[in-house]
């Protein structure tokens, strides 16, 4: 077909073209909305951060614990021995050195890691002609106390008639009491034999 004949073709004649397709909405959100994935993704930026300390906790050592709680000018200088303790929960002994003096530490494992239930110290490594020296921190208010201490020439300690545990820590002999009740230790209450 000519060119010229093309155009002679009136109007409506000729291939049919599709028609265009109409506009697609536009996607709105709605006030409230917007305030419902606002706090979604807070409360996905709270998660995250949970976990991640969650996992940072679980990952401390006894020492990294105790550290976090010990005063200024404190440190764990060296790492004795870690004890379990019996009864409820993950509990266990802790004995360190720090500033030079024995310390020790009751800790609770769980979950997030460990959680310091009481530390105390910062006895002489080395005792002389002592028996021994044994501090009482208490546990859980008036449930149950906590002694120990170091062996220096004796081989055995008796807390209120029983005997305690005695711990090998290296060059140290430790050893610790779990009693139940109120503190109820005195001078006359720790026997070395």
């Amino acid at each position: 077909m000519d060119p010229k004949e093309r155009r002679a073709v009136p109007p409506g004649i000729g291939p049919r073209l599709p028609e265009p397709e109409p506009p697609a909405p536009k996607f709105r959100i709605a006030g409230r909305e917007n305030l419902i994935i606002g706090a979604a993704g807070l409360l996905l930026v709270a998660l995250a951060v949970w976990f991640i300390a969650f996992a940072i906790g679980a990952g401390r050592t006894p020492a990294q614990a105790v550290a976090r709680v010990l005063e200024e000018g404190f440190t764990v200088q060296e790492e004795l021995v870690q004890v379990s303790l019996p009864g409820e929960g993950e509990r266990s002994v802790y004995f360190f050195i720090s500033s030079d003096q024995l310390a020790c530490a009751v800790l609770q494992r769980k979950a997030s890691g460990y959680k310091v239930l009481n530390v105390s110290g910062h006895l002489p490594l080395a005792g002389g002609d002592k028996p021994g020296i044994w501090m009482a921190p208490s546990l859980g208010g008036n449930e149950e106390f906590f002694v120990y201490g170091l062996l220096y020439n004796a081989s055995a300690v008796d807390v209120n008639g029983n005997p305690a545990v005695v711990v090998n820590a290296g060059p140290y002999r430790c050893w610790y009491y779990l009693g139940e009740g109120p503190l109820t230790i005195n001078s006359e209450s720790v026997v070395y034999r």
